[in-house]
């Protein structure tokens, strides 16, 4: 029993020795223009089956909250 658990012990050191040495591979990001085509055709489909969802749920409106803001200087005057 005791060397059936040696072996294990073996087998596992073995493995992760030989999968110490594998580096990573990395996967290039598309340019930022085909990114932003991307998220907006994501988008654009998503907002698509918004009038199906309304209709199946019986919802009469959906309100879209925003908030916008400007920085003017690096100056922060609200603590004043």
């Amino acid at each position: 029993m005791a060397s059936t658990w040696v072996l294990v012990l073996i087998s596992l050191l073995l493995v992760g020795a030989a999968s110490s040495d594998h580096h990573p591979k990395y996967q290039a990001l598309p340019p930022l223009k085909e990114q932003a085509a991307l998220q907006d055709a994501w988008t654009k489909e998503r907002i698509s089956h918004i009038p199906q969802l309304l209709q199946k749920y019986e919802i009469g409106a959906w309100l879209v909250g925003e908030f916008k803001y400007i920085i003017t200087s690096s100056i922060d005057h609200r603590h004043r």
